[in-house]
């Protein structure tokens, strides 16, 4: 019996059996592996793709910020040639023009103007005094709104007075 049994076991058909078991298990390792190579290869495909968005996603930050550097760059050198320009246009205004009544003139505008408004705003201001009879006819609050606004204005004046005076005067000279 035992030689019965050791005979199946040696024999063709069992060896067969046993190499189509041997088979069957290897061609479901080998797909399992296959299956697993797809997933690792779609999963590295996936990372790639994120990988080249974000590349691009960057390359784009990059382009976009050279393209407002450029405009800003731009934009400064304009005003550059704006600010150049405008220096030898002062520079241009204030030279002699030779002819001494109109040197003369042009050297008299802005004192003539600024005392020209100096007399006009002590002649409104006189109007209105007399107009309104005094502050007696005015209430406190009335009378603090117009000392404030007094003192504003005087402010600005001053400020722009003192600006434009040292502010245009000629560096040529």
């Amino acid at each position: 019996m035992i030689g019965e049994i050791i005979s199946i076991f040696t024999s063709g058909g069992f060896g067969a059996i046993v190499g189509g078991i041997g088979s069957i298990f290897t061609r479901i390792e080998e797909r399992k592996a296959k299956k697993d190579q797809y997933e690792h290869d779609l999963e590295m495909a996936k990372i790639a793709l994120e990988e080249s968005k974000l590349d691009r996603d960057h390359e784009l930050a990059m382009a976009d910020k050279e393209r407002i550097k450029a405009e800003v760059e731009g934009e400064i050198e304009t005003k550059k040639l704006d600010y150049q320009a405008l220096i030898e246009s002062v520079k241009d205004a204030s030279k002699p023009t030779g002819i001494k009544w109109v040197d003369g003139v042009r050297a008299l505008m802005r004192p003539l103007i600024t005392t020209y408004l100096l007399i006009v705003s002590t002649v409104i201001a006189v109007q209105v005094f007399r107009y309104t009879k005094g502050l007696e006819s005015l209430s406190p609050a009335e009378i603090l709104t117009m000392y404030k606004d007094l003192i504003s204005n005087i402010n600005f004046l001053t400020n722009v007075a003192v600006t434009w005076w040292f502010g245009t005067r000629s560096t040529n000279k």
